[in-house]
């Protein structure tokens, strides 16, 4: 087993996942594991709790952020996650009208994890995504 860029470096990403629906955003936390087996993941049920657990982290390589009733583009959370140097990636089903104009990526539900493994080498290029077994029906 190889050690992940990360760990070789003595530097550990953290990630963020902002959503209410536990099941997904574990989900999200295992594949973000998967991509980078060193990494710190904080999940947080709404934008403020995210804000709250942000407190302690000096910088940040992205969020996974539900955008729900309140706009990320209009919150508190998404200023945090700008001074901490990471990237925004907006999930819903209606997510991110505000995603193109911010330079942010965008997540629609239902996702595979292949879209999030893209979404996370885009941040981190010196890793490659898991090269998953194609489903067979």
């Amino acid at each position: 087993m190889t050690e992940s860029a990360s760990t070789l470096s003595g530097r550990r990403d953290t990630y963020l996942v902002v959503m209410r629906e536990v099941l997904v955003a574990q989900d999200l936390c295992l594949t973000i594991c998967d991509f980078d087996p060193a990494a710190r993941v904080i999940i947080a049920s709404g934008l403020e709790a995210a804000i709250a657990e942000l407190a302690n982290v000096p910088s940040l390589a992205v969020a996974f952020v539900e955008e729900r009733h309140t706009p990320v583009a209009a919150s508190d959370l998404a200023a945090a996650i700008a001074r901490r140097g990471g990237r925004v990636v907006v999930l819903g089903e209606q997510a991110g009208a505000q995603a193109p104009a911010r330079d942010w990526d965008i997540l629609q539900k239902p996702f595979v994890t292949e879209q999030v493994l893209s979404l996370l080498s885009r941040r981190r290029p010196d890793r490659s995504p898991l090269r998953l077994a194609p489903v067979v029906t």
